[in-house]
Formats: C-alpha cells, structure tokens, sequence
C-alpha cells in the first residue's frame, strides 16, 4: 500500500526565515531558553529595563506591536502556531523597526521548554481557543500542567497571568481550577471580572500594565456585538 502523501507545510512556514534575529520557528523557539535576557539585552542596548513580557496567542502582533512602540525599553515575545498570521505581524514590526520584539512559531504547552526558570515577568493570554466541545476541552491551554510550568518560568515577586476571553465557560472554568488547593499553591487570583471593559475595579486595577487601554480585535468585534470581556489575573506565589 502506497504510505499517505504528509499534508504540505504552509508557504508562510519558509517566509518566516525572511526574518532572521525576529521570528524564530521549529528548534531556534527553544535554543535562547534562559538567554532571553541576554538576546534582548543585545538588541535593545542599555535602554532594557530588564522586563519580559509573553503573549500567547499573538496573531499577527498588532496588540504587541503597538504596545512594544509605546514601551522600548520592555522586552515582548509574541507566540503563536499559525505562520500566516506570524509572517504578517513579522512584517508589521520589521516596517516599525522595533528591536524590543521577538515572534516564535511554537505552542503555549511548551512553555516550560522555550523559557528558563525565573526568567519572565508577565504571560498575557488574550482570547484563546475556548476548545468547547468534549472532545476538544481537553486541550485548552489554561489547564494544570500548564500553568506548572508557567509557576517556573515566572520570576518570583509579582509576576502576572492576564487571561482575557469572550467565552463565559472558559473563564469560569478557569476560575475553577485556579481554586484548586494545588493551583491555589502556586497562584493568587488577584482581580477577575465579568464585562471587564464596564468594571471600574478592574480597569482601575491595570493602570500601569502595558496593555492599559489597548483593545485587540477580537474585543473591538465583541463589544460591538455587546459581548462582554471576561478578566482574570493571578500573581505567582513564593
């Protein structure tokens, strides 16, 4: 029997290495593991201020690009799987000439093998896949193993998870396993929200994060719908 033809490879996978020192795919995501500091500390020069941030789920990094304009001296990884929309954002930031982002090709599942221990100091994960169906939940990102190995590579002192979602479920399912005696161990719910863009508390809580007014696209095309932004944001414990 002839053996199955493998699916192509996206045309964006090659691209991407039109972008070298920007987007990192296959085995360059894990090969800075533990250097993060030291490559931004390169490209940004004296100006780093030391911080690295990680969006899960970054699309086309128009958020991170926009964010990383306003705060030059702050490190930004974008991570995401799809090569379409990396190879756009790749575009986007190489137009801006902005040397305080990186975009990996990767997954959020592998978190614990692209940084090295205490090395980051802010995950946002802004509307993840919600994998609402039975079949599919159990591949949701914010899951136990997962945010173990987020625990680890989360600088001590007060290193944040942002979760933002559309998908009520998702985020009381969140909530849920972040009440675990386990979970509770590692994180402290700090702030959650049912419509964060109405809730004054929480608003008033993220003054001062990066990401402090900045709506993606999902939010604008939400909002417009009069769906509400679900919240929520843990601090590691000690």
């Amino acid at each position: 029997m002839t053996p199955p033809t493998p699916m192509p490879r996206s045309v964006y996978t090659g691209r991407l290495r039109e972008f070298p020192g920007l987007v990192f795919a296959d085995q360059g995501v894990f090969e800075s593991r533990g250097r993060w500091g030291e490559f931004f500390g390169g490209r940004i020069g004296g100006a780093f201020d030391g911080r690295i941030v990680v969006e899960i789920g970054c699309a086309d990094a128009a958020l991170l690009g926009g964010v990383a304009a306003k705060h030059p001296g702050t490190a930004f990884i974008g991570l995401d799987w799809k090569c379409k929309p990396l190879y756009d954002g790749a575009r986007r930031i190489a137009s801006l000439g902005l040397r305080n982002i990186a975009l990996l090709r990767g997954r959020g599942q592998d978190i614990g093998r692209i940084f090295g221990e205490r090395e980051i100091d802010e995950v946002w994960v802004f509307h993840p896949d919600p994998c609402d169906t039975e079949v599919e939940r159990k591949n949701r990102l914010i899951a136990s193993p997962f945010l173990r190995d987020l625990h680890g590579v989360l600088r001590d002192g007060s290193s944040t998870l942002t979760l933002k979602t559309d998908h009520r479920e998702y985020h009381e399912s969140a909530l849920s396993l972040l009440a675990r005696p386990a979970i509770r161990a590692r994180f402290k719910l700090v702030m959650h929200s049912a419509d964060f863009w109405r809730d004054r508390a929480a608003m008033s809580h993220t003054t001062g994060r990066c990401y402090a007014g900045e709506r993606t696209a999902f939010e604008n095309r939400f909002m417009r719908k009069g769906r509400p932004i679900y919240f929520a944001e843990v601090c590691k414990r000690m």
